[in-house]
């Protein structure tokens, strides 16, 4: 008995350890890529043990009877390839019937006649009329195939338009952070909604599309090589590795339209409607994202989880982004009184809120103080220009140094008072004219 155990682990191991196979179709029938060489590349050498890549260009592979030797096809293509009506059909089966598909850069520059294609892809081309170095945006970081890739990274590619797409059918990995940015400055050719990479489920299978893909050096990247070892584990299921369980259910904008509650400042919840030149600002409400909560990794971001804000067509940076609260740095030259109106746009430019801002020239919020033998620091945002009076319980503190902690945020460190004694102690700010307090403790 126990040598029939034995017998079937070892059987279950060896099954498990089976590579997936995946069939990459290199078929160029309009443009060929150069870096279709690097493409294969990569791919053949991402995880030999865990996929075996199939590269071709052979049309005849699109057959149900080849097509049930794979997991999942990768097309990486171009133009009207010569496939008849029951190829069409074989490959949609495959996929209804839980085979995975995947599309690279000119995989939406193809088929444009047969529309079941294009309903399966998620969009068309639409003109590249950007090449260069591009922010893209991490809009679903939680999502497997995006694992480990952080909030944002910056690559040199060229970077699609797309015509026929619509958040109603896919769900939305990452974007082109520049947008609201290239509106601002006058190079309006991209609509504020630039998907760059997407997934959606497609009767029991997967499918995922990346508009990168253009140069050598976009397939060696090692963060889109990350991106592509996952996405094949998550395009072919279970067993393939982490990350099977990503969801592929898209996110209709209908019935999400963002809504503003309030704004306050940041730090502490309080000055509800007002702001400062340089402040960090809360937006609360419903549908502020797209569906992701995330925190910009080091330096504030223009867009973050595929939302946006700016004042007057004046992009706003933003700290964090969750669907129901948005921190954004105001600007430090923003005017000091009167009131101007923050539009939040929420991945879609029919998809706007708006909320009037009643300008002070400062909104202080604390965030934390810390104290040492000499000295109490205090990290704070809104307080305006100069240094702010602080005080504990009446205790006037004498002001040592003030320099910029991170974008917003301002440490300030004062003398620590010699009859300072242990206990909870109320530390207050005033800055022109306004006031904030924060209790903490001394040991």
């Amino acid at each position: 008995m126990r040598l029939v155990c034995l017998v079937a682990m070892l059987s279950c191991a060896q099954a498990q350890e089976v590579p997936r196979r995946i069939l990459f179709l290199t078929h160029s029938a309009g443009y060929r890529h150069d870096s279709i060489a690097a493409a294969r590349q990569s791919l053949e050498t991402l995880d030999p043990e865990r996929f075996e890549i199939t590269s071709t260009e052979d049309l005849s592979f699109l057959t149900a009877d080849r097509l049930k030797d794979f997991q999942a096809v990768f097309f990486f293509t171009s133009g009207e390839l010569a496939i008849d009506e029951q190829q069409k059909a074989d490959l949609l089966q495959f996929i209804r019937n839980g085979g995975g598909f995947a599309g690279a850069h000119s995989a939406t520059d193809t088929l444009y006649t047969w529309p079941g294609y294009g309903e399966l892809i998620g969009a068309y081309f639409d003109g590249h009329p950007w090449v260069g170095q591009t922010d893209i945006d991490i809009e679903d970081p939680d999502h497997p195939v995006n694992k480990d890739l952080g909030n944002t990274f910056r690559i040199l590619d060229e970077i699609y338009k797309f015509r026929d797409f619509s958040r109603d059918r896919v769900r939305v990995l990452m974007t082109l952070r520049s947008s609201a940015g290239d509106r601002a400055t006058n190079k309006p050719e991209y609509p504020l909604d630039s998907a760059l990479a997407w997934c959606r489920s497609y009767g029991k299978g997967r499918v995922f599309y990346t508009a990168l893909g253009h140069f050598d050096e976009t397939w060696r990247d090692p963060r889109i090589r990350k991106m592509l070892l996952h996405m094949l584990a998550w395009l072919t299921g279970p067993g393939a590795g982490s990350g099977d369980d990503g969801d592929a259910s898209a996110e209709p904008r209908q019935g999400k339209q963002p809504r503003i509650e309030r704004i306050a400042e940041a730090a502490q919840q309080k000055f509800e409607g007002f702001a400062a030149p340089g402040a960090i600002v809360s937006i609360i409400g419903e549908n502020l994202t797209s569906g992701s909560t995330m925190s910009a990794a080091s330096e504030p971001a223009t867009r973050l989880a595929g939302t946006w804000a700016w004042m007057d067509q004046r992009p706003v940076q933003i700290v964090y982004a969750s669907p129901t609260r948005v921190d954004v740095l105001l600007p430090q030259d923003a005017p000091v009184d009167g009131s101007e109106g923050l539009l939040l746009a929420s991945t879609s430019e029919d998809m706007q809120a708006r909320v009037e801002i009643v300008w002070r020239a400062a909104v202080p919020g604390i965030h934390r103080v810390s104290i040492t033998t000499d000295e109490i620091i205090v990290l704070a945002s809104g307080i305006g220009p100069g240094t702010p009076l602080a005080e504990i319980e009446g205790v006037e503190l004498d002001p040592l140094a003030f320099k910029i902690a991170s974008p917003g945020v301002f440490e300030l460190r004062y003398k620590r008072p010699v009859a300072l004694t242990a206990g909870v102690r109320t530390l207050q700010i005033i800055a022109h004219g306004q006031q904030a307090a924060l209790d903490f403790k001394i040991e």
